[in-house]
């Protein structure tokens, strides 16, 4: 045969491959359709059938060609075309993993760019002309620590000042998911797998509310009484801003205790004990103030009932006459003259004679 023939064939072989598994295959196999799925297997089944179809005649027997090396060119041809097989499904199948949502981004031919849907669990023909992105739509968690024992090796801590100057530091976990419905958006907005849009992208932003939010706020505010309030504060603000773009924020907490210079945080220590000190007194004041007031009015109340027995026994005393006298003793006499009567006694006048 001649050369220029055999360098034809192999142009046409690799054509059919290019061409079937490059383009064919992939269009049709995505297709949401089952006639498209099985024309796209066809195809796959039928690009080697007609590559060996090509190339099977470069390496028929020739006058001088014996039948031992026929049989070896012939082998090593299948070998060559199973390869081709194998490697072409390999590198052209992507796969969407459960908890995850996908995203096909066209990269070669007309109409390069983001597939408008994305991509529920299952294998798809990528082919040479589209890349495959995932995104987890699980919660994980992505800390950020000072230390390089949980997480990343470099410090992460975030940093922010108060309203003195002072410069504070701690440790925060972000959990987010990607959000199913709204994965395009998510690439479309920050291009990239999830992990560095949260380690980057997402870091700097509640770095940024954490510094505006300190920056209001006294050292000893952001020792005790404020720091939730601006954690809270953050995690609504991230929230508002990425939720449009495809990540859902499920929490953002404290890993470690804000950290404050040793004199500063000493400091601290020392104002927050006077001042509970202080109130400790005061709440001593305060019972000893009620405790002088209970017994005053203590007093009070027995005086007052003493000088109210001693105005009734006046008025009662002021009450009794010898006519009121001489009635009750009628109520009680029976009728009977006494007895007896000692000398130089004097009845009363009831029973004067």
């Amino acid at each position: 045969m001649k050369t220029e023939f055999i360098y034809l064939r192999w142009a046409l072989a690799i054509f059919v491959a290019i061409v079937g598994f490059g383009f064919l295959a992939p269009v049709l196999i995505s297709s949401p359709t089952d006639i498209g799925l099985i024309t796209g297997v066809a195809v796959i089944v039928l690009v080697p059938l007609v590559a060996y179809w090509l190339l099977k005649p470069i390496y028929k027997k020739t006058e001088t060609v014996t039948k031992t090396k026929k049989k070896k060119s012939m082998k090593n041809l299948k070998t060559i075309i199973g390869i081709l097989i194998v490697g072409s499904l390999l590198a052209s199948c992507g796969r969407v993993d459960p908890g995850y949502v996908g995203v096909k981004v066209k990269t070669l031919g007309q109409n390069k760019g983001i597939e408008p849907t994305g991509l529920d669990v299952g294998r798809y023909w990528m082919g040479i002309l589209y890349d495959l992105y995932t995104y987890p739509t699980f919660v994980n968690i992505y800390p950020f620590t000072l230390e390089a024992t949980e997480g990343s090796e470099l410090d992460e801590a975030f940093r922010f000042q108060s309203v003195e100057g002072i410069t504070c530091n701690v440790d925060l976990a972000i959990s987010a998911h990607a959000d199913p419905a709204n994965a395009v958006t998510l690439f479309q907005t920050y291009r990239k797998e999830m992990v560095p849009i949260i380690k980057e992208m997402l870091r700097q932003d509640v770095n940024n509310y954490f510094v505006d939010y300190a920056s209001k706020l006294r050292v000893d505010e952001l020792y005790s009484t404020k720091k939730m309030d601006m954690l809270n504060y953050a995690k609504d603000q991230l929230i508002a801003k990425v939720s449009p773009n495809g990540i859902i924020i499920d929490d953002i907490s404290f890993k470690s205790d804000i950290r404050f210079p040793i004199e500063v945080q000493k400091a601290i220590i020392a104002k927050i004990e006077a001042i509970q000190l202080a109130t400790q007194k005061q709440n001593e004041i305060v019972q000893a103030e009620a405790d002088a007031k209970k017994l005053v009015a203590k007093a009070q109340g027995e005086y007052e009932a003493k000088l109210l027995e001693a105005k009734g026994n006046l008025a009662l005393s002021n009450s009794i006459s010898d006519k009121l006298v001489m009635y009750n003793l009628s109520l009680r006499w029976n009728g009977v003259s006494p007895i007896y009567s000692g000398n130089g006694s004097v009845l009363p006048p009831l029973f004067s004679k």
